[in-house]
């Protein structure tokens, strides 16, 4: 047997014996801890060299955790004035977290009194362009790139100059030139579209408190660009904020002859199109992006910047294949495939306490998006006149839409409607003053769509309806549509200017009054739901307000009868209903008949004078439905156009 002789360890071998695992625990803790966040300090206005921020870029993008770019060591020719950096050539690529925030103390007086203004502008206008094989493009001002770019802060810069006139050629792979392909750059059609602010595949990024496409003034327009701020295949990134001092004031040249799309030309525009590198891991996602509080075709004192182009842009689209995508350019494959076993996804998005006026629409919401929620903006256009009065731009304020095959030259477009979509608390046809301006046709069109709510809106001064639900020449009619307690009044201005009396005030289908038919049977946008016939409405003493009416539809259904006052009658002699009144509840019975006799408290009415005699009283019909997540979330379902109008008499 081999014997094994042990003895005492030595301090040498007990010392390497106790080191390994000392070594081994230190590597581990070493991989385990957060990257170093550093702090890179600009200090020239100078376009490149040390203490630039192009220098500071760079150098942020090569340390692997967050960073901060601080612009306190810039000299400002007084505390209150913006410097100036005049680039020769664009930035570089935003591929890491950066906070960057070149906000300084605000002096002049603007609405809301924000204390803080952009410190720092980025004058693009000299910047050397991007050539390609036949046209040459314009750099953004800051591209942020890929999830590694996530989670930054852009606030506080004036971001001016740039020219778009190519931007749509930007967005056609087969025409794009991929000038900035390389091993370390996974995303090469980033950063030469010409626009100030462009997301791309990163999440959860700020952009507020900048001017963009403007002076330093924040009310001369600057540049050429047909957009402000693009986000491309990103989720919870956020433009502007709740405060004042997080708004961004931004405006966009008018339209290009080689855009894409009208549909797609917007001074903020939000897709999803599965452009994103495989490098990224494919993200297809567009979800829970915020837009709220900025001043859109709007200065910074609030007052509307006129131009053509549209306020917001949602939308989402195919790219089907490498032959339409161009071979050797990306050779990425199926994109933004909706049958595709991970889909694109676009949902939850928000548009909430904006100021838009622009001179086409204000918001356009396309494709299969899902549960956007519209909320409290104000929106209002400014479109030239024609010689008869008309409005050169006839589009409404918001639209909402499916996209079509042939939209975009070369894609097929993402199948589905919109779902889901919440429009709510908006003025429409107001401007911030309260004091109506411009004209447009509709207020609010939803084209296609399903599941949609429009409640407690301010819609006035369309030369149409002040809603339209459903448009023959574009399929599928929407349904589903809930138009609840609004105040919709001051609409089909059309009829006065050309002596008709065709255009109604809340119109399913878009092609004027649509009767009713027994037991609702029809067929069309919103079922072409029947509305209440109105027989009396009577004020008892200035103290109830009793209406008596009744409704033929389905037979044994619920529906909310809905009731309005207005100082006038359209003229076709249905609605409009300015001032929201009260509800009662039916249930049609097995002929499909309801009557009901409500009597509403004119004490308990919000004013107490929202209805007295001589004024008018109209209604509208709402089918009530079991709530259900995919079919009727909201627990109401199809809206009728309104009732023929009633004057307020006093009983017999």
């Amino acid at each position: 047997m081999k014997s094994t002789i042990k003895g005492p360890m030595t301090h040498n071998a007990r010392a390497g014996f106790l080191l390994w695992p000392m070594l081994i625990i230190g590597v581990v803790l070493m991989l385990a801890s957060p990257a170093r966040a550093n702090t890179y300090l600009v200090t020239s206005t100078a376009d490149s060299g040390s203490g630039s921020l192009r220098a500071a870029i760079i150098s942020a993008n090569t340390n692997p955790g967050p960073d901060t770019i601080d612009f306190s060591g810039i000299v400002l020719p007084t505390a209150t004035s913006p410097v100036t950096i005049v680039l020769a050539s664009g930035l570089p690529l935003i591929t890491g977290t950066v906070v960057m925030d070149a906000s300084i103390t605000e002096t002049r007086t603007l609405p809301d009194s924000p204390t803080r203004r952009p410190g720092v502008e980025l004058d693009l206008e000299s910047a050397a362009p991007v050539y390609g094989p036949s046209l040459a493009y314009h750099p953004d001002g800051f591209c942020l790139s890929g999830p590694g770019a996530s989670h930054s802060v852009i606030r506080g810069f004036i971001i001016n100059g740039l020219d778009g006139s190519t931007h749509s050629s930007c967005l056609l792979a087969d025409s794009n030139p991929d000038p900035a392909s390389s091993p370390g750059n996974p995303f090469p059609r980033q950063g030469f579209c010409g626009v100030p602010i462009s997301v791309f595949a990163a999440n959860g990024v700020v952009v507020a408190g900048n001017y963009l496409n403007l002076d330093q003034d924040g009310v001369t327009k600057n540049g050429t660009a047909i957009a402000a701020v693009e986000i491309v295949d990103g989720s919870d990134n956020v433009i502007g904020g709740e405060t004042a001092n997080d708004r961004n004031v931004l405006t966009a040249d008018d339209y290009k002859s080689n855009d894409v799309s009208e549909r797609a030309a917007a001074m903020i525009r939000v897709w999803s199109i599965g452009w994103s590198s495989p490098a990224f891991g494919a993200p297809k996602k567009t979800n829970n992006n915020k837009i709220e509080g900025n001043f859109i075709g709007v200065t910074a004192e609030g007052v509307s910047l006129p131009s053509s182009q549209r306020g917001i842009w949602w939308g989402m689209s195919n790219i089907e294949d490498d032959s339409v995508i161009g071979s050797g350019q990306f050779g990425w494959g199926v994109q933004c495939n909706q049958q595709e076993t991970d889909p694109c996804e676009m949902k939850g998005n928000i548009v909430d306490g904006n100021l838009i006026s622009t001179g086409n629409e204000s918001l356009g919401i396309f494709g299969p998006i899902k549960d956007t929620v519209v909320n409290g903006n104000t929106l209002f256009m400014k479109a030239p006149l024609l010689p008869n009065g008309l409005s050169s731009v006839p589009y409404g304020r918001i639209e909402v839409f499916k996209l079509r095959d042939g939209d975009f030259p070369g894609w097929t477009t993402a199948p589905g409607v919109p779902v889901g979509l919440v429009i709510s608390n908006n003025r429409l046809g107001i401007d911030s003053a309260g004091v109506p301006s411009g004209w447009t046709s509709p207020g609010i069109l939803i084209g296609n769509g399903r599941n949609v709510v429009i409640k407690n809106n301010t819609i006035t001064g369309a030369v149409g309806p002040g809603v339209v639900v459903g448009v023959p020449i574009y399929p599928p009619a929407p349904q589903n549509v809930t138009v609840t307690r609004n105040s919709i009044y001051g609409n089909a201005l059309l009829n006065g200017l050309l002596g008709i009396d065709t255009i109604v005030g809340l119109d399913l289908n878009g092609d004027g009054l649509t009767l009713n038919d027994s037991k609702d049977t029809d067929e069309g946008p919103n079922g072409l739901q029947n509305f209440p016939v109105l027989n009396w409405a009577h004020d008892w003493a200035g103290i109830v307000l009793r209406v008596h009416g009744h409704l033929n539809s389905e037979p044994n259904q619920a529906y909310r009868i809905e009731l309005f006052a207005n100082d006038v009658v359209n003229a076709s002699g249905y609605g409009e209903g300015k001032r929201y009144l009260g509800s009662v509840d039916v249930t049609t019975n097995g002929g499909g008949n309801a009557v009901f006799d409500t009597s509403l408290s004119l004490g308990a009415l919000v004013g107490g004078d929202l209805v007295k005699v001589g004024d008018f009283v109209t209604s509208t019909a709402t089918k009530l439905c079991t709530p259900d997540p995919d079919q009727c979330p909201s627990g109401t379902g199809p809206t009728s156009e309104f009732s023929r109008a009633i004057v307020v008499t006093v009983p017999d």
